[in-house]
């Protein structure tokens, strides 16, 4: 018997893939992929000779949760690549467990019709001072450019089903449809510097 789980991560963060079995002695873990060793555990320690080299050091256990019947692998820094399934397979001196865990990997620019989709803007490091700070986000789309929202000092929508952020300026966008897609600009200008962000978002 295979418990089946699914799991969608966001590239470039971290995420868990869950897997629990029975508390026992003796514990032997291998998460794997495909054909490849992911992460392996026994002898109460992290056996790491045969791991896949695109893993290292991006795969970990929950090891304090070991006895309590937790297996889950924490995967960092999530690639498209690491999409697919993998399989958790726990021994212990009493039982043996395997799960399989489908793993889907979403950019956070790609969204799906009707959802809402939050498209980040990049800043310098200082503190936002009011003094001439501003931040304008635009849609560039088949040559023509239109104005979405803006903060100076106080946010504000040229937009419907558009909102722009106060403390991080992203940009969320409502109800999405195909149209959406295109090239969003994020503009902030300050006394010291301009920073411009591209998005592509894809609906």
């Amino acid at each position: 018997f295979t418990e089946q789980v699914e799991v969608t991560g966001l590239f470039s963060k971290d995420c868990t893939l869950p897997c629990r079995f029975p508390p026992g002695h003796d514990e032997v873990i291998h998460w794997s992929k495909e054909n490849k060793i992911v992460h392996s555990y026994y002898q109460q320690k992290d056996q790491l000779e045969k791991q896949d080299p695109y893993y290292r050091g991006r795969a970990h256990l929950f090891h304090e949760n070991i006895p309590s019947g937790n297996a889950s692998l924490k995967l960092n820094n999530l690639t498209m690549t690491d999409e697919g399934s993998y399989t958790c397979y726990v021994g212990t001196a009493q039982d043996r467990t395997e799960v399989e865990v489908l793993l889907r990997v979403r950019d956070h620019l790609h969204e799906v019709e009707g959802g809402h989709a939050v498209i980040p803007c990049e800043r310098g490091n200082d503190t936002v001072s009011t003094d001439g700070f501003s931040v304008v986000w635009t849609l560039h789309k088949n040559g023509v450019t239109s104005v979405l929202a803006s903060f100076n000092g106080t946010p504000h929508s040229d937009q419907p089903r558009v909102q722009i952020d106060k403390t991080d300026f992203s940009l969320t966008l409502d109800y999405l449809t195909a149209d959406d897609s295109g090239e969003y600009l994020c503009n902030i200008s300050t006394p010291l510097y301009t920073k411009l962000t591209v998005s592509t978002l894809h609906v």
